[in-house]
């Protein structure tokens, strides 16, 4: 699947469609999320958020505009971004941390 070139910015007021969501993603400028791909139906979702265990800004690769860590199928990047924690714990999103829903 090809990424989008940018996000859809809305123009005005956006109404989403009953059983649907628009969905944001936790870091505006860096998430992959209804800006891009529209509304999620009620029925494709699954589950609730509990708790935010660890919230870490991972580094973008070299000329990405996007972090690849948390795309699927990235788990080496994954890793080397919580490990990297350990070094640079400037990376951790301190007042996100355990938050519960």
């Amino acid at each position: 699947m090809k990424e989008p070139e940018r996000a859809i910015e809305p123009d005005g007021t956006w109404k989403v469609p009953p059983e649907n969501y628009f969905v944001m993603g936790d870091n505006r400028s860096d998430s992959y999320d209804s800006r891009f791909w529209g509304f999620a139906p009620r029925n494709t979702l699954i589950g609730v958020p509990v708790l935010i265990y660890l919230s870490v800004d991972a580094p973008k690769a070299d000329g990405e505009s996007r972090t690849q860590a948390w795309e699927p199928g990235h788990l080496i990047e994954r890793f080397e971004a919580y490990a990297s924690c350990i070094i640079h714990p400037g990376r951790i999103r301190w007042k996100r941390l355990f938050h519960f829903f």
